[in-house]
């Protein structure tokens, strides 16, 4: 996602944050029901009840590109260390979608959007197999 401007963003119960202008990345799985179309129905959809964490931010921050893989259960949490083990990367909320698991966050800040090939050179070294990122249809 990307923010064009500074905002102050209150996040349901886990409080108000300052976001700085910059990219975003959210980390995120989609097991539940109507899978990944669903989900990402919901995210992409401008106007929603706030449910999640991303629903609050997403009133501000536009979404520039979604990465898609196939991946097993927990692997989203694989994916937020690789993401948070980025050059530059900042936490700019803690518990941020993940208060459900052990992760600080599963949402990073960083000055520009990542590198989907950075991304999965690490995931190749993390020995994932065939486990590969790529782009959401339509969203180069």
């Amino acid at each position: 996602m990307r923010l064009d401007r500074q905002r102050h963003v209150r996040i349901g119960r886990l409080g108000t944050f300052r976001f700085s202008t910059g990219a975003y990345v959210y980390v995120g799985s989609a097991w539940g029901p109507g899978g990944l179309t669903a989900r990402l129905g919901r995210h992409l959809r401008p106007e929603k009840n706030c449910r999640w964490h991303i629903d609050y931010l997403r009133r501000y921050a536009a979404i520039i590109r979604i990465w898609v893989g196939r991946c097993r259960p927990h692997d989203e949490h694989l994916w937020a260390d690789i993401i948070g083990s980025m050059d530059e990367a900042m936490i700019p909320a803690r518990n941020f979608g993940s208060s459900d698991c052990r992760c600080p966050t599963h949402l990073f800040w960083l000055p520009g959007p990542p590198s989907i090939r950075r991304f999965n050179r690490v995931l190749i070294d993390h020995h994932c197999g065939k486990q590969r990122a790529h782009f959401w249809p339509g969203n180069r």
